[in-house]
């Protein structure tokens, strides 16, 4: 086989998920408390914004898909896509984890929200949107893209901030497997439907004690998590 050495740029728009999650299951008859659940679980540290461009379309306490992001512009806007005669831009943000790694996640904005909170160039920003998900049939870099959906910009100084918070249901087996390090760790997919009709499948891994309680779990179960977008390089092998 051949090592094929995936450089960082190319790394962005190919890899911005698992998410690292801390997870509940929600019995069907409780399905409608869950809006509250997720309000809690998206309020943990919330500090109030120096300035923000949009709002109202993101209550926490109405929504299943729920992602903020506070950390370091690493790129200035690229022009992305056009849908319905809109352009849309997309830009790299990173965020630390404690351990000083840095998290390197795409964000997908309109150029009216862009042109508002007049994003151009480096500084501390903070995002609140919604993750997405689409598939590359282009045929190159990762099938599943995931990036973050941005609803509300501003620049904002602070400690970085990396968390989302999900609802949605189980679309695939649990895979439990073994890291070589000898942790336990649980895959999952997770459908989360937006308003519109269409649904954002969403790859999640839980760790340890909690990812063997998931590996229990059934594909149609109703679920609710929070935790943080990781990214990560890699080596493809060809």
């Amino acid at each position: 086989s051949q090592r094929d050495n995936i450089s960082e740029s190319s790394i962005i728009a190919q890899l911005l998920i698992p998410i690292l999650a801390s997870l509940y299951y929600i019995p069907r008859e409780y399905t409608s408390a869950a809006g509250n659940m997720l309000y809690h679980l998206t309020g943990r540290g919330a500090s109030a914004p120096t300035k923000r461009y949009g709002g109202n379309a993101m209550d926490e306490s109405n929504t299943r898909n729920y992602a903020v992001l506070r950390g370091s512009l690493a790129a200035a806007p690229a022009f992305s896509h056009m849908s319905r005669g809109e352009r849309f831009f997309v830009f790299p943000v990173e965020t630390r984890r404690l351990s000083g790694t840095a998290d390197r996640i795409n964000v997908v904005a309109r150029e009216s929200l862009l042109k508002r909170a007049e994003i151009l160039e480096a500084g501390r920003i903070r995002v609140a949107g919604e993750l997405r998900s689409f598939n590359n049939k282009r045929g190159e870099g990762a099938k599943l893209v995931i990036t973050v959906f941005a609803k509300e910009l501003g620049f904002e100084d602070g400690e970085d901030i990396n968390s989302v918070a999900l609802e949605g249901t189980l679309c695939k087996t649990p895979n439990l497997r073994v890291t070589p390090m000898g942790r336990d760790i649980c895959d999952l997919m997770l459908a989360v439907n937006r308003r519109c009709g269409r649904s954002d499948y969403l790859p999640c891994i839980c760790w340890g004690r909690r990812g063997r309680e998931c590996s229990l779990l059934r594909v149609g179960d109703r679920l609710s998590l929070s935790g943080r977008i990781q990214s990560r390089a890699y080596i493809k092998l060809i």
